[in-house]
């Protein structure tokens, strides 16, 4: 179970924010052509953003305390200062919130969450 007060899932929502975006280009910038290059530059730069984050999503955790593996979707998940989690401290930060002991478990992140079972 997530504690939500330190992780929050985030749900992209990109055409509210581009309608944020066009706005503060129709106030900033009052020429037609600089605004639409500046629009297309910054929809490129948010979905090679978006598929920056999409490159690993889930974490396997091998939990020997238990005997058991577990998959989580940390695809939008969050740290406590709304950062998404990147880096191996937030992560286990957040496997420890799920109430896994880190000494005893082993844990890898991977973009596809396809299970081998033979």
């Amino acid at each position: 179970m997530i504690d939500t007060n330190k992780y929050t899932v985030i749900k992209y929502n990109v055409i509210n924010n581009m309608e944020r975006i066009d706005q503060m280009l129709d106030e900033w910038i009052h020429n037609s052509i600089i605004r639409a290059r500046l629009r297309k530059l910054i929809v490129a730069a948010i979905h090679e953003q978006m598929a920056t984050n999409k490159k690993y999503k889930y974490i396997t955790v091998l939990d020997f305390e238990v005997g058991k593996v577990f998959q989580y979707d940390i695809h939008g998940v969050v740290d406590k200062n709304e950062q998404e989690i990147t880096q191996s401290e937030q992560m286990e930060e957040y496997l420890t919130i799920q109430g896994h002991n880190l000494s005893n478990c082993e844990w890898m992140v991977h973009k596809d969450n396809e299970i081998i079972t033979n």
